[in-house]
């Protein structure tokens, strides 16, 4: 898992061309902090859960539990970034 703060001290860094990014005396400095950020960001994910009862059955986001579509990339509700379910 990266380290949170050492990805945000090295976008801050890359975004103002400053020096002291801790990526910096790393072989593939950005390539390994975007990598890092990536896996970050795909942690934050919501998984689509399934709720209800009877014979009414819908889709919910796994983090603020509202209703969401199945076909939804991004929940309506809070914003977070919805796992694909069906690809």
């Amino acid at each position: 898992m990266p380290d949170k703060d050492k990805v945000i001290k090295g976008l801050e860094c890359h975004a103002k061309g400053a020096r002291g990014c801790p990526y910096e005396n790393e072989n593939g400095c950005q390539l390994l902090l975007c990598s890092d950020a990536l896996a970050l960001l795909k942690e934050q994910e919501a998984e689509p859960e399934i709720e209800g009862g009877g014979s009414t059955w819908f889709y919910v986001c796994s983090e603020c539990h509202g209703a969401i579509d199945n076909n939804d990339r991004f929940c309506k509700h809070c914003g977070a970034r919805l796992k694909r379910t069906v690809k």
